[in-house]
């Protein structure tokens, strides 16, 4: 089900006290109006009824695409750390006292990942509107990271955070960079042909994992890899 909260706020420009709506949970398969809304971030967004600002609020919400078996939960970084560890604990199947823990642990109700930022949250959604294994584009990604710096040693040694995003004027796909110091973006192209072949190598050893794969991210592609060169793997 979809649930919405209602909670007061004051605004940070006019100091005015109001009452907000701000969306709990999201199913999009009994609200598929919500599909649109989620993605243009309208589930975080609230606006004060007196000087009329908005911003975004950033509030534990779960995303449930149920038509896709997939769920994201964002949570983000300003909750405590008690919170987040109960709430991985649970997604990773391992509160064994609760049924929906035990089903996700044995992969019975699709996939399910946890992000801390809006930026995560919109990007795993884009890679799932796109149809890919998020998986296999952190793999692509590093890979991407690690040509381009071994043949630029200055592009090594900055800080960066990637993002998968959506070219809308080529109806493309591309790799963003950004320099967490500068802000500034460096972009490279997705390369469709490098995710089929990441696909083929890793995509039978990914489907055979263990346990959820709840945070998919850079580390997750590092430890992934790390552990794949351990271990004989077979193509798709």
């Amino acid at each position: 089900m979809s649930l919405v909260k209602k909670i007061q706020l004051t605004c940070p420009h006019c100091g005015e006290d109001f009452e907000a709506e701000i969306w709990e949970t999201v199913n999009t398969s009994l609200d598929p109006d919500m599909f649109d809304a989620v993605r243009r971030c309208e589930v975080f967004k609230v606006t004060c009824p007196r000087c009329g600002e908005s911003g975004l609020l950033e509030r534990a919400f779960l995303y449930n695409q149920m038509q896709d078996n997939y769920m994201l939960h964002f949570l983000p970084r300003s909750a405590n750390d008690e919170e987040f560890e109960q709430i991985l604990r649970f997604y990773s199947g391992e509160d064994s006292d609760n049924l929906l823990s035990s089903l996700i642990r044995s992969k019975k109700v699709g996939e399910v990942r946890i992000v801390r930022t809006i930026p995560r949250f919109l990007e795993k959604l884009a890679i799932l509107d796109a149809g890919l294994d998020d998986r296999v584009v952190e793999i692509e990604k590093l890979f991407t990271w690690l040509h381009i710096s071994d043949k630029n040693e200055s592009f090594a040694k900055r800080k960066l955070e990637s993002y998968f995003v959506k070219n809308e004027e080529k109806d493309s796909y591309l790799i963003v960079f950004v320099d967490l110091e500068t802000e500034e973006k460096l972009s490279a192209p997705f390369s469709q042909k490098l995710y089929d072949a990441m696909f083929q190598i890793y995509g039978q050893e990914i489907r055979n994992s263990e346990k959820p794969d709840v945070i998919v991210d850079e580390n997750w592609a590092r430890q992934f890899l790390e552990k794949s060169r351990q271990e004989p793997h077979q193509e798709s």
